[in-house]
């Protein structure tokens, strides 16, 4: 494909595809997605022929690594699958050849069929974290939005004022996109106990910022959640809770 009098290569089409990915999708995903493709250019050496230089036998090959999980199997193709979609799209590439590229569960092992399950919290747990004083203000409040609306860490540092009614909360994860409001006042809600927390925020952050977390978002949207995900660990110990996540 030849555009403006230049052949348009995979690695140039993949640093396009990368720009227009991260207007939509989480920065982790963004960073799993580019490092899987940055792997297959590699492996078949096609970083600077364009992208009809790949063929659907190394696409299937890439995604079916016999060394590769399940999981591992089901993202990469996912990955293949949104690079020739774009690709395809912008005229990079005549036909989606990744289409026709599936997952071959038959040959996976036991072993590789195996997933470590995220374990969940337990209310005892969430009533610690929620109990102890040592706990900062942010990781009670991150953790109750977690525990009764079910947000991911993205989503807390995301989430808006505008957001927050009398006794409604909008949701719009990043991961589905889809608009939902949760009635504060139902019992698998919490039975109003959110409406507290959301007024403890509101008297510790200034709502004229749009966002819940000004200082969280910022450090979500530069990559540096480190400091942040490292402070919940810390939280967790003080309440003696061992091999949990936020995202648990």
């Amino acid at each position: 494909i030849i555009m403006a009098g230049k052949v348009v290569t995979c690695k140039s089409s993949q640093k396009q595809w990368i720009r227009d990915l991260s207007m939509d999708q989480a920065r982790g995903t963004v960073q799993v997605y580019k490092t899987f493709i940055n792997q297959l250019l590699r492996i078949t050496g096609n970083a600077n022929n364009p992208v009809s230089s790949l063929t659907r036998q190394q696409l299937y090959d890439f995604v079916n690594d016999q060394q590769a999980k399940e999981s591992t199997r089901r993202v990469r193709l996912a990955a293949v699958h949104s690079f020739f979609r774009y690709a395809a799209g912008y005229g990079h590439v005549i036909g989606n050849i990744s289409t026709t590229v599936r997952l071959n569960t038959s040959l996976l092992t036991v072993e590789q069929r195996e997933r470590i399950p995220a374990v969940p919290f337990t209310e005892d747990e969430y009533r610690r974290v929620m109990a102890n004083p040592a706990v900062p203000k942010f990781w009670r409040w991150a953790s109750a939005m977690g525990w009764w609306l079910g947000l991911r860490m993205v989503d807390v540092c995301r989430y808006e004022w505008a957001s927050v009614g009398e006794d409604f909360a909008v949701l719009y994860p990043q991961k589905t996109g889809r608009k939902l409001i949760m009635p504060l006042h139902d019992p698998l809600i919490g039975s109003g106990e959110l409406r507290a927390v959301f007024a403890e925020m509101r008297t510790t952050f200034s709502s004229d910022e749009a966002h819940c977390f000004p200082e969280a978002k910022r450090f979500y949207e530069t990559g540096r959640m480190s400091k942040y995900e490292g402070g919940f660990k810390a939280a967790l110990a003080l309440c003696g809770i061992e091999g949990k996540t936020f995202h648990g």
